[in-house]
């Protein structure tokens, strides 16, 4: 199969060949029917999940373990692992200071090291 190159043209073809009305008109239940008849769609994630994605992946970028973000961080270790695994949800301060540390790391942990 060979390459196909996207040129506006061909954006815009595709894009009037689809059936806004029904799209429109769809409910979230056709939605995830379809994404579950789907075998390549990703699964829908509710909150807490996404949210311990984020975290995941904060921590990762920061190529830290989870015990050493939490002790980084003054986190709980057992709170940090429910959220990662979506089985609960940060309180709306320790998100916004999660948002805080995803933006600005090195600010937050020079903070923490001489605030000690």
């Amino acid at each position: 199969m060979g390459t196909v190159k996207l040129t506006p043209e061909l954006m815009a073809q595709a894009m009037a060949e689809v059936d806004w009305d029904k799209i429109d008109a769809m409910t979230d239940e056709d939605i995830e029917q379809q994404i579950a008849d789907n075998p390549d769609a990703a699964p829908l994630l509710n909150e807490k999940q996404q949210i311990g994605g984020m975290i995941q992946i904060i921590r990762r970028k920061l190529e830290m373990s989870q015990k050493a973000f939490a002790e980084n961080f003054h986190l709980s270790i057992h709170a940090l692992r429910d959220w990662e695994q979506g089985r609960r949800k940060p309180e709306q301060g320790t998100l916004n200071y999660l948002y805080v540390i995803r933006d600005n790391p090195d600010i937050v942990l020079r903070t923490i090291k001489h605030a000690a």
